[in-house]
């Protein structure tokens, strides 16, 4: 038993989505690259928003989730955009009557091997900006929304992996919203409905996919123990 537990605790568990780690950090750093820019051009800072970082974060965990990074083809195939996997639209996923106008930057860094982990951070960070940050007209539709008329931000940020294949995907999920004015004296976070199901469901799927994995692999620990 000492012997299987062990071996749990040094072989990563295979997952096709899992958390960015020390995300405040670099949801930080991407609101911190956002604001630099928008000042640059004389526009106000936006703020971090916890309703508008739920949104971001169900729809980059759920384009992880669902990413196969087998091939070229199969990245492009599932490469969700911003359409979820249930074919819900930005509009159908941000509904709150207190918002304004909003928009949604989607972005993608694919790096083999993703390590070490901090270093392909804090590059797949700053290079996912500065590439929407170099657009010109008139494709410069994520430069744009960067620098839109907004009040709040926020940040969604998953990691996709493959173990057998070594490599890793980041999946940066950035949701502007303005506010009404009369709102922003109130919390903005309003109760989450149909996001909040939506995310569990995602997580329910998530937990499935690494409880079957841990059995198979338990099973194959079992064996070769029995068979000393």
């Amino acid at each position: 038993m000492k012997l299987l537990l062990f071996a749990l605790l040094i072989i990563p568990v295979k997952t096709f989505a899992y958390e960015v780690p020390d995300i405040t950090k670099w949801q930080n750093l991407t609101l911190q690259l956002i604001n630099i820019s928008r000042s640059e051009t004389g526009l106000t800072p936006v703020r971090m928003d916890s309703y508008l970082n739920q949104i971001s974060q169900n729809h980059a965990e759920d384009t992880a989730i669902n990413f196969d990074n087998t091939s070229d083809e199969t990245r492009r195939n599932t490469y969700l955009s911003h359409t979820s996997s249930n074919g819900d639209e930005f509009s159908d996923r941000i509904q709150n009557e207190k918002i304004m106008s909003a928009g949604e930057n989607v972005g993608f860094y694919y790096q083999i091997p993703f390590s070490p982990a901090e270093e392909s951070m804090d590059k797949a960070i700053n290079l996912m900006h500065s590439s929407m940050m170099a657009e010109i007209p008139p494709d410069d539709g994520h430069k744009k929304t960067i620098l839109g008329d907004y009040t709040h931000v926020g940040i969604g940020l998953e990691l996709h992996r493959e173990i057998s294949s070594e490599s890793n995907a980041i999946f940066l999920v950035t949701d502007f919203g303005k506010y009404k004015a009369d709102a922003l004296s109130q919390s903005s976070q309003p109760q989450l409905t149909k996001t909040n199901r939506w995310s569990e469901r995602i997580r329910e799927r998530q937990e499935k996919r690494r409880s079957a994995w841990r059995d198979r692999f338990e099973e194959r620990v079992r064996r070769r123990i029995k068979n000393r």
